[in-house]
């Protein structure tokens, strides 16, 4: 897994690029494809993702931040897909969790990081 720090503005003009986005707002939540633009008064975290990478923006002491998560060839994969009970989010929303070969000290392997991969509609 490749993770890199991100301008906000810059993780905002890649992120909506990307098909998928699911975005906290103090006012609501959307799950889906990813909207035209996103209004960054009322923004907790946005997350855009497709099966490759995920950029996340989200607001840390009223600031921004910005970082983006992408798959690697040899990244070892767990992927879950989790049917979702409210329909105006979908039907299913994929996420993906990435072991680190490098033990702990127990000398267990662990997940390093979780991101989003996909998601389909009704």
């Amino acid at each position: 897994m490749k993770f890199d720090v991100m301008e906000p503005k810059t993780a905002f003009a890649q992120g909506l690029l990307l098909p998928f986005s699911f975005i906290r707002y103090l006012s609501g939540v959307t799950l889906g494809p990813t909207p035209a633009n996103v209004d960054t008064e009322e923004l907790l975290e946005a997350r855009f993702f497709d099966e490759r990478c995920e950029i996340r923006v989200f607001q840390y002491d009223d600031t921004l931040f910005a970082a983006r998560l992408e798959e690697e060839a040899d990244d070892i994969i767990l992927q879950n897909e989790y049917l979702l009970d409210n329909p105006k989010f979908g039907v299913c929303v994929i996420e993906r969790c990435y072991l680190d070969t490098e033990t702990d000290e127990d000398g267990q392997s662990f997940i390093s990081a979780v991101r989003l991969a996909g998601w389909r509609g009704a």
